[in-house]
C-alpha cells in the first residue's frame, strides 16, 4: 500500500492545523511500518473525524461501530485521536473507560426505549461518568458509586435508583459482550423508602372540591380507574372499545410494550370518554382549559396548586395507590386488582401500591375477623 493510498483513507481536513503535520507523519509511519492490507482498510482507519456529543459535551470518535470518547477539549480530542490512529486499535473491553460504555447504554436506550425511560437514565449516568472520568472499566469499584452517592446528597429511593441505573449500564454491557464481568456486581444498594400515599374519603371530597373544570374531570377518571396518569393523558377516540366498555393500548404503545393495555371502564368513567370521544374525535380526549392535549408537566403544576388550596401534599400516583387500597379492602381479590392496574404478577401491587395497614378501621376489623372476637361496644 502507498502512502498516497493512505493518506486518502484520513480526512485530514479537520480544522486543527497543529494536528493534520502530526497525522501526516504518523500516518507516513504507518505505511512504512509491516502491516497487512487489512489493517489499513478495517473499519478502524475508515471511521470518520471525531465528532462533538452535546449531551456527553465531549468529542467521540467511532471504532468498530463503537463510539469511544476522546477528551471534552476539541485540541486535546484531536491529538488523541492521532495516537489511536498510530497505535493502530482503540481500547477494547475493560480497558474502555466507564464514560464509554455507559455512552454506549445511553445510545442503545435512546433508540430502544421510551424518552422518559431515556431521559430517567441519562439524567443520573451522566452526572456518573462527570464523576468518575477517565476511569477504567477495570478501575471502577464500588466505592466510586458509593463516594457519588454521598457527594450528591442522595438517600434512600433516589440513592437506590442511582445505584440500578449504573448496574443496570454495567449488566447491559455484559450482555452485549463489551464485558466480560460487571466490576460492580453485589454492591449494596441503598433501601427505597416507599411513600404513604393513601388519600382519606374526607382529603378526596376537600381535592374534588377544589379542583375545577378539565382538571376536575382528569380527578374523577383517575379516581374510577385507577390508570397511571401517563396512560390517561394519552387516551384517544381510537383507543375506546364500546363493546368491551374499556380503553385498549395495543402493545406498541404500552407500557413496556410487551402486552395490550386493557382499562376496564366504570360507569362513571364510560359517561366521561363517551363525552370526550364525541367533542374530540382525533387527538388526545383529556385536555386542559385552553384545550390543549395535558402534558406533564401541566399536570404536575395542577397537582402543586391543588396541594397548596387543600393543605395536604396530593399528586398524580397517590390517586392510584388509593385505588389499589380501596379494591383490596372491598374484598376484591388481589389477581384481579392487579390485572386492572395493568401489571402482570401480584409484586408490585404487594410491594409499592397496597396501603391497607393505613386504613386502621380495616386493620381491626381484619383482627377481629381472625380471632373471632366480637368489638366491645363503648359504655
Amino acid at each position: 500500500m502507498s502512502y498516497s493510498e493512505t493518506t486518502c483513507v484520513f480526512p485530514l481536513d479537520c480544522g486543527f492545523r497543529s494536528v493534520a503535520p502530526i497525522l501526516h507523519q504518523k500516518l507516513h509511519c504507518l505505511a512504512q511500518a509491516t502491516i497487512g492490507d487489512a489493517y489499513f482498510r478495517g473499519d478502524f482507519i475508515m471511521a470518520r473525524k471525531p465528532f462533538f456529543r452535546k449531551a456527553c459535551n465531549a468529542w467521540y470518535i467511532v471504532v468498530r461501530g463503537k463510539q469511544v470518547r476522546l477528551h471534552e477539549d476539541r485540541s486535546k480530542a484531536f491529538m488523541k485521536w492521532v495516537k489511536l490512529v498510530s497505535e493502530g486499535d482503540g481500547p477494547q473491553g475493560a480497558d474502555r473507560t466507564v464514560g464509554d460504555v455507559i455512552s454506549d447504554f445511553l445510545d442503545w436506550t435512546k433508540a430502544n426505549r421510551e424518552p422518559s425511560t431515556y431521559g430517567w437514565y441519562s439524567d443520573f449516568l451522566l452526572s456518573f461518568i462527570e464523576s468518575v472520568e477517565p476511569l477504567k472499566v477495570r478501575d471502577l469499584k464500588p466505592l466510586h458509586v458509593t463516594k457519588w452517592l454521598s457527594a450528591k446528597g442522595w438517600k434512600g429511593t433516589t440513592a437506590n435508583g442511582a445505584v440500578r441505573c449504573v448496574l443496570r449500564s454495567m449488566n447491559w454491557a455484559v450482555k452485549q459482550g463489551h464485558l466480560d464481568k460487571n466490576p460492580i456486581t453485589g454492591i449494596e444498594r441503598p433501601a427505597a423508602t416507599s411513600r404513604e400515599c393513601y388519600i382519606t374519603p374526607e382529603q378526596w371530597k376537600a381535592a374534588i372540591a377544589n379542583a375545577k373544570g378539565p382538571f376536575r374531570v382528569f380527578l374523577d377518571f383517575a379516581r374510577a380507574t385507577g390508570a397511571r396518569p401517563q396512560e390517561i393523558r394519552a387516551i384517544e377516540k381510537r383507543h375506546f372499545d364500546p363493546a368491551l366498555r374499556a380503553i385498549v393500548f395495543p402493545r406498541d404503545e404500552s407500557k413496556g410494550k410487551k402486552h395490550a393495555r386493557v382499562i376496564t371502564l366504570s360507569p362513571a368513567a364510560l359517561a366521561t370518554i363517551e363525552n370526550l370521544a364525541e367533542r374530540h374525535p382525533t387527538g388526545p380526549l383529556f385536555r386542559n382549559v385552553d384545550d390543549n392535549p395535558w402534558t406533564n408537566y401541566g399536570i404536575t403544576c395542577a397537582f402543586q396548586r391543588l396541594t397548596r388550596k387543600v393543605g395536604f401534599r396530593i399528586f398524580a400516583y397517590a390517586i392510584r395507590h388509593t385505588w389499589a387500597t380501596d379494591a383490596l379492602i372491598a374484598g376484591v381479590d388481589p389477581v384481579t386488582v392487579a390485572n386492572l392496574m395493568g401489571h402482570r404478577d401480584l409484586k408490585m401491587l404487594m410491594s409499592v401500591y397496597a396501603k391497607v395497614q393505613v386504613r386502621s378501621d380495616h386493620m381491626q376489623a381484619a383482627v377481629l375477623k381472625a380471632t373471632g372476637e366480637v368489638a366491645s361496644q363503648p359504655a
